[in-house]
Order: C-alpha cells, then structure tokens, then sequence
C-alpha cells in the first residue's frame, strides 16, 4: 500500500484521487468509521456514560496505563476535566487509578480488561468475526492494519497542516 503523500492532494483528471476503485474504497472507509460511531453511541447508552468516557475508555484500551496528565494530554483535555471524568467512571467498574510506583505526586490510570466486562461487550464486538473462517479473519485483520497505518499517516499530514482557525480552549 502506498503511503498517503503531496501527490494524494492532486484532484486533477487521472490522478491519484480519479484511481479505479478509489471512490469505494473512500465510501467503505466512511462506512465503516460511521459503523464505529454507532457501536460507540450504543456502548455509551448501554453503560450510561458519555461518548466522551468511552473515548477516554478507548484511549486507555489503545495506549495502555498512563498518567492522568498523559490521558488528558492524550485526549487534548484539561487535567481538571478528565479528574472529573475518571471520578464518574471508577465507581462503575470500567477503569481505576492507582499511585505511580515511584512518584507519589502521580496517578496511573488503567482500563480494564476484556476479563472483567461483566457485560460481554466485546463477546459482541467478536460476533461478525466469529462467522468467518479462520483465513478471512487472518485476512481481515492484516487488510484492517494495513488500512489503520494509512489513516494514521492521514492524521499525521492533517496534523501538519497550517491551522484553518485558532486552536480552541482546552476543556
């Protein structure tokens, strides 16, 4: 897969944005981070929390135990605001904080894991998969990664793109 370049941008009639399939490809693509914004929608009702912990959930799944100062830099929060945030999610279950093993002053936040959801959430999550044979999910998740490494470097270029307006507050 050719990583996303300068030449990405060129709209012009036979570029890369005219290739054959492309259009699908970048449909699909929607579609599927749509589909991910659903599932997140219907969790966060599910678990009676915001869409905004889920992501903060997510974060924590994805990056592993940090900080409080590293999730809120990490989720581009106020530490303030995710104290609130964590404050309203560890008496749920789904995550906890404990003191950092040599900074006293620090906290480590950490999600749980698959083995502690009392709900089956990620038994759900499986299901699509579990009716594929083994060889299409081995296929899906190295066409899945593939396309993950590709919508990172595109957030990477965004990233480095001049701002349209002024960075807003943080929360």
């Amino acid at each position: 897969m050719t990583p996303v370049g300068d030449d990405a941008q060129d709209s012009t009639p036979g570029g890369p944005l005219a290739a054959p399939g492309l259009l699908d490809v970048l449909t699909a693509l929607r579609d599927l981070f749509a589909a991910n914004e659903s599932v997140r929608l219907e969790v966060a009702r599910h678990l009676g929390i915001s869409v905004n912990e889920i992501i903060a959930l997510t974060h924590l799944q994805t990056h592993g135990p940090m900080t409080q100062r590293e999730l809120a830099d990490g989720l581009g929060l106020s530490p303030s605001a995710v104290t609130v945030m964590l404050d309203r999610l560890e008496p749920r279950g789904l995550m906890s904080r404990r003191r950092h093993p040599t900074d006293r002053r620090r906290t480590i936040v950490e999600v749980h894991t698959p083995a502690d959801d009392p709900m089956g959430l990620y038994a759900v999550l499986a299901r699509p998969f579990l009716a594929m044979d083994e060889g299409d999910r081995v296929e899906a998740a190295r066409l899945l990664a593939l396309v993950t490494e590709q919508v990172r470097l595109s957030a990477e270029h965004v990233g480095a793109l001049p701002p349209v307006a002024p960075p807003r507050r943080r929360l």
